[in-house]
């Protein structure tokens, strides 16, 4: 009991205040002065002042004057109320409101590592905040989701402004516009993160963040640094686009890339999935309609070069 007690007053006095979860409450039920406990200390005080309950009960109708007025060298006690004998307390039903918390992440077991689901809005943005600083951190914010949002964008504007060269060696390039837009997009309340934001997330964290699409067996790679030979792939923040909540995204902590890498097809950029069309072989675009499984229109009998490009396009959509 001691421990639970110290436990909610460091919670009281210290940081991360969780009463807000009302069931974690019932952990200090053993201190509550509740109507058995009253009992015992009554049956106790009554015990050590010796009180004679038969005696008081027979005395005549002005017992209180009796008992005031009496010249024995006993405590002069003054009896407000007769004894409680057997009383049975009425048990009241529970109106305490039932409280539903929507606020925290849902998790998704399947077969393999869980998925995460936040459930705020900007669902993108937590899952990136999840993975740099882990769910515990996450859980502990509790009902103020809005203002350490905004308190982390307001971190990355500043490093934007601080370090507006450290966006030169991704793999997506960012304007001096597009990163203003960044900002601007970070002062104003957005459904979701925009990829350009995600590029600016990449660099702040020093971490890659891989947008997959499992059904369409693509995925886009945000690199932070394309001249870093040593990826860590313990680091790679991994994010899959929900098939069920369109705009949505849930997190996973652990994937294995090098399956990612040899079974799905990396997007170039999130506006174009392909380079220039004269970048490529006409066998190299017949590899990657291949691997996606894509079925040129049947009205093309001998599909060109440009047919195969454009199928490839229009398919590789992360959304």
């Amino acid at each position: 009991m001691s421990n639970i007690t110290h436990q909610f007053l460091n919670q009281i006095f210290y940081k991360h205040n969780k009463f807000d979860k009302l069931h974690s409450l019932n952990l200090l039920e053993p201190t509550f002065y509740n109507f058995e406990k009253k009992m015992e200390f009554m049956k106790k005080m009554n015990s050590d002042l010796d009180i004679d309950h038969e005696y008081v009960m027979n005395l005549p109708d002005n017992k209180h004057e009796y008992l005031a007025n009496s010249n024995t060298n006993s405590p002069t006690i003054k009896i407000e109320t007769n004894p409680i004998v057997n009383v049975t307390p009425t048990m009241k039903k529970d109106t305490t409101p039932t409280f539903v918390e929507r606020s925290g992440p849902t998790f998704v077991e399947r077969s393999g590592p869980t998925f995460v689901e936040p459930n705020q809005g900007d669902t993108l943005f937590w899952c990136v905040y999840m993975a740099v600083h882990g769910i515990a951190e996450y859980e502990q914010i509790s009902r103020n989701y809005g203002i350490a949002e905004l308190n982390e964008k307001q971190k990355i504007s500043e490093f934007i402004t601080k370090n507006p060269n450290a966006f030169k060696d991704t793999n997506m390039k960012l304007t001096k516009v597009a990163l203003k837009e960044v900002m601007s997009d970070f002062m104003t309340n957005q459904k979701s993160l925009s990829f350009q934001s995600l590029i600016v997330l990449s660099v702040f964290y020093q971490r890659p963040i891989y947008i997959i699409n499992k059904q369409k067996s693509i995925y886009l790679p945000f690199l932070p640094n394309i001249h870093d030979e040593n990826k860590d792939e313990r680091q790679i923040i991994y994010i899959y686009v929900n098939s069920e909540r369109r705009g949505k995204y849930k997190w996973i902590s652990t994937q294995d890339i090098k399956t990612i890498e040899s079974t799905m097809f990396a997007m170039e950029h999130y506006d174009h999935a392909l380079k220039s069309i004269s970048q490529y072989k006409i066998d190299e675009l017949k590899h990657i309609q291949q691997k996606l499984n894509i079925q040129i229109d049947e009205s093309v009998k001998k599909p060109k070069k440009q047919d195969i490009y454009n199928a490839i396009l229009q398919y590789s959509t992360l959304m």
